[in-house]
């Protein structure tokens, strides 16, 4: 009988070994995650839902003059928006199907620019880091070289994509450029700072961050709710860099930096949708009442 016992015992710790090991092997990349996701039922109904949607919505804008730094408003740009609102804590799996729509729609290379860093961007959201950086490698191959610095200062949703990016990598040089022109052209020189701050944290320079971010919530041009706004950052990046000091980090998660980016970024975006011209204060509505009917 104790022989039958240990024999048992024996088979079903294999088979359980055997299992784990084949866990192991089949543990899925992160391209075979994405792979999956398109294939989803629910992805391939918001992809024909947006696509449709965002053509309705562009071609009633060029109707008339938009007001838009473009002759007319292409539906690469709008999903590349939409991708980024999505990103804001939204939903990230749209924020990957907008991208890729709009990555699709892009027929010129300032379009293709902003698709790839819309879809680097929603990828680092999804926690897919080996994705979000094999967009972002595109994007530093000699046919964009320059591309970052081609953006007009009134282009402020391409400058906004497109330093959103900057920030998350920690690319300081490409946060101040665009940002630079998002604050001249919101009049609200604050936000370059902000920006510049955000990318220093995701460099390690978290207690350089801190105290940059003292210094704004110290600026006597932002408004009472800009300030509130600052000063939650500025608590959560404290609480951030404690934690970091007891668990012996030298940097941030990928998770702290996604959580840090998307509060800077919603802050950022709030400044382009308030002071930035009629036509993009109207799409923007008009994209935020899309996002709100989305019921999948």
């Amino acid at each position: 009988m104790l022989a039958i016992i240990k024999h048992w015992g024996q088979t079903i710790f294999s088979l359980m070994l055997l299992l784990s090991v084949s866990g192991v092997v089949a543990a899925k990349s992160e391209r075979d995650k994405y792979e999956d996701l398109q294939d989803g039922f629910f992805y391939r109904m918001y992809n024909t839902l947006s696509r449709e949607t965002i053509r309705g919505i562009t071609d009633v804008y060029n109707i008339q003059p938009t007001g838009f730094e473009h002759d007319t408003l292409s539906r690469g740009r709008v999903h590349a928006l939409l991708g980024l609102m999505w990103s804001m804590g939204l939903d990230d799996e749209y924020a990957i199907a907008d991208s890729q729509l709009a990555l699709n729609k892009a027929d010129k290379m300032k379009e293709k620019y902003i698709a790839h860093s819309i879809m680097s961007l929603a990828f680092y959201n999804k926690g897919w880091v080996s994705l979000a950086r094999e967009q972002s490698a595109l994007l530093k191959q000699s046919e964009f070289a320059g591309y970052e610095q081609k953006y007009e200062q009134e282009a402020l949703v391409a400058n906004l994509i497109v330093g959103s990016l900057a920030i998350r990598e920690g690319d300081l040089a490409t946060t101040q450029h665009t940002f630079s022109k998002v604050a001249q052209s919101t009049g609200k020189p604050w936000v370059e700072t902000l920006a510049k701050t955000a990318a220093l944290s995701m460099n390690g320079s978290i207690l350089e961050a801190i105290t940059s971010l003292k210094a704004l919530v110290l600026d006597p041009t932002l408004t009472s709710a800009e300030r509130e706004q600052v000063m939650s950052l500025l608590a959560e990046t404290e609480q951030l860099a404690q934690t970091e000091q007891q668990q012996g980090k030298s940097e941030l998660s990928e998770t702290d930096k996604t959580s840090i980016t998307r509060q800077v970024g919603q802050v950022l975006f709030n400044q382009v949708e308030q002071q930035g011209q009629s036509s993009i204060k109207g799409l923007i509505s008009d994209l935020r009442r899309y996002t709100e009917s989305v019921d999948l």
